[in-house]
Formats: C-alpha cells, sequence, structure tokens
C-alpha cells in the first residue's frame, strides 16, 4: 500500500526530471505541500460523460499524485455535487498538471514576503504552494463562484494556510491586498492577451511544450506569455510593485481544462 508521503516524493522526483531548469524551492514546495485535500474527488472521461471519482484509495491516491489535470468541475456542477451516473458538458475548473504548475511557479519566481495575486484558484492547491513559497499573509487568490471560493478556503485552512480568498472577477480591479509584486492567471482569458489588457503572446519553446491527448487534458499546449506592465499604468491594469519594478504577470491561455506551458520570464535581482 502506497502512503501519501511516498506518493508525494514520487510526484517531486518526477516534476523534477520533467523540467528543463526548476529551482530547487520550488521542488520544495511540492514536497511540503500535499495534493490530496484540495482534490477528494475528481472526475474521468467515460464516453460522453464526466463521471465522479471518490474514495480515499490507493487507485484515487496513484491519480491525484500522478503528473496530470484533474477536472473537478464540469459546466458548473463542483464534483462533489455531481449525481453518481456523471454529467454532461464542458469541464470549468480542474486542478492543473503539476509538472506544468511547477514550470509556471518557477517562471513567477515568487519569493519569501512577495505580494501575489492569483486569478483562478480552482482547488486551492497552487495558492498552497505559492503560501509556501511567499508566506500565506501576502497571497491573495480570486474565482468567480462562491461553491470554489468557500471549498478551497476550507482545505487551505486545513493543511495550515489562511491567504485572503476571495469571489471576484480577475478581470475586473485588483482586489485589495496590493500593490502585487507578482501577478499569476490559471483561467481561461481572452486568446492573445493578458488580464491586465496588456496584448501580443510569445509561443512557449518547443522543448518547454507538453502534448496531451484524451478527454480531460488540453489537446496541445496553447500559446503562453509572460507580460511585464508599467507600474504607472491605469489602476484597472495590473498593478506594479511598490519599489517600481515591473511586475511579472504570467498568462495562461487555456484549453478544456486549462493546462499550457509557460516562457520564463526574467528573474529581477
Amino acid at each position: 500500500m502506497t502512503t501519501e508521503i511516498e506518493a508525494r516524493v514520487r510526484l517531486a522526483r518526477e516534476i523534477e526530471r520533467g523540467a528543463s531548469v526548476l529551482s530547487s524551492r520550488v521542488v520544495e514546495a511540492f514536497l511540503n505541500v500535499p495534493r490530496h485535500p484540495f482534490v477528494p474527488a475528481f472526475y474521468r472521461r467515460d464516453g460522453t460523460k464526466y463521471v465522479p471519482t471518490r474514495g480515499h484509495n490507493d487507485e484515487w491516491l496513484r491519480a491525484v499524485y500522478a503528473d496530470d489535470v484533474l477536472v473537478t468541475e464540469v459546466h458548473g456542477v463542483h464534483v462533489e455535487d455531481a449525481p453518481d451516473g456523471g454529467v454532461t458538458g464542458d469541464a470549468t475548473s480542474s486542478s492543473t498538471a503539476p509538472g506544468l504548475m511547477a514550470e509556471m511557479l518557477d517562471a513567477l519566481d515568487v519569493r519569501p514576503g512577495d505580494r501575489v495575486w492569483e486569478i483562478g484558484t480552482g482547488t486551492g492547491y497552487n495558492a498552497a504552494l505559492l503560501c509556501h513559497l511567499a508566506g500565506a499573509g501576502g497571497v491573495t487568490t480570486v474565482d468567480r463562484t462562491g461553491r470554489l471560493v468557500d471549498a478551497a478556503r476550507e482545505r487551505l485552512r486545513g493543511v495550515g494556510f489562511e491567504p485572503a480568498v476571495l469571489r471576484a472577477d480577475g478581470a475586473g480591479t485588483p482586489p485589495l491586498g496590493g500593490p502585487f509584486d507578482r501577478i499569476i492567471a490559471t483561467c481561461t482569458g481572452p486568446p492573445r492577451s493578458c488580464p491586465c489588457g496588456r496584448t501580443g503572446a510569445r509561443r512557449a519553446p518547443a522543448s518547454r511544450r507538453r502534448s496531451r491527448a484524451d478527454a480531460g487534458r488540453a489537446s496541445s499546449a496553447p500559446a503562453s506569455w509572460t507580460t511585464m506592465p508599467s507600474p504607472s499604468g491605469p489602476a484597472s491594469a495590473c498593478p506594479g510593485p511598490s519599489s517600481g519594478t515591473a511586475a511579472r504577470c504570467t498568462t495562461r491561455r487555456t484549453a478544456r481544462p486549462p493546462a499550457s506551458r509557460t516562457t520564463r520570464a526574467v528573474r529581477r535581482p
């Protein structure tokens, strides 16, 4: 029988092997922050339906700690509210593949004490990793529905983190808690544009892209980009950090469910 600790160690090793360059702090975050409290259930694709998978057993644990996307909401129906027979529709929320999350977090270059705004709370797992990297007091995460936000807040508290978890439109005015040193969007947005209003996507190099074939995963890696907006921009744009240097905004344009690769941003000194 595989223990949760063993599964977590295997995932961290798989992430480290699969990345071209990855900081030790990011790998450490995946070793220290468990994924299973954030995905007690998830959907599996079965023909035209998404069928809920529940139950804490070996098969469930292996799936949770695989480097794979786990769909958690379909057409607005959270997996924990789904009938046993499943639901039809489009995947509307998921826990992103950990390998992709690691590369995004590495590109974001979060430092202890940074103020971070995450657009797209989802399960809360990525917010937990951000809390480990920056400190929970500096993390603000938003999502579009009360169901997602309430569940994520409870699960974050369950693993010892209490960031600001808010129901809000990530494309709107930045929430209280700014200005932010880092901004990361893990949600669907307008093609080739950033929530801050900037455009001009850059394709990730082929060596940093991954193809995913079956339902519940992206069929290809869409363009993804890092934008560094000016701190002198309008209040509704991504706010620059108080130091006066450019904020880093790592945005993913998504397929169904969210999955893509990020380009590496310039690290601050």
